[in-house]
């Protein structure tokens, strides 16, 4: 069976292309280009791991996760950004002690987080 994946970001060419590359790669993806679709989602399909942007229009990926983890604590989460140089966001990013990749992901590294996230749980 394959592993699901949603993609939050609210940048549609990154959904698409990590979506496809993941897809490839033998993954069932769902993307999200919003928290709140990403939530909905998340009730419909339950995916496995959660590969969200810290920063987006609505709310960040941190109170994302924090919402998630309250109600799917099983569910993995790995952490991107495109805001790598804000020592603000890396300072979270410590804190949440989660995986994380800097944008533009090198996908075969990104590959190989999300293979090792799946199999810890």
């Amino acid at each position: 069976m394959k592993s699901n994946i949603l993609i939050v970001d609210n940048d549609a060419v990154i959904c698409e292309i990590y979506g496809e590359f993941l897809e490839q790669n033998g993954y069932s993806v769902t993307t999200a280009l919003s928290v709140d679709k990403a939530l909905r989602l998340i009730k419909e399909q339950r995916p496995d791991l959660i590969l969200s942007e810290v920063v987006m229009l609505s709310r960040n990926g941190f109170e994302f996760y924090d919402e998630v983890k309250s109600i799917y604590p099983e569910i993995s989460f790995v952490f991107m950004t495109g805001h790598d140089n804000d020592p603000k966001i890396i300072e979270n990013l410590d804190r949440y002690g989660k995986k994380w990749f800097a944008k533009p992901i090198q996908l075969d590294e990104m590959l190989k987080v999300i293979r090792g996230e799946l199999f810890a749980t």
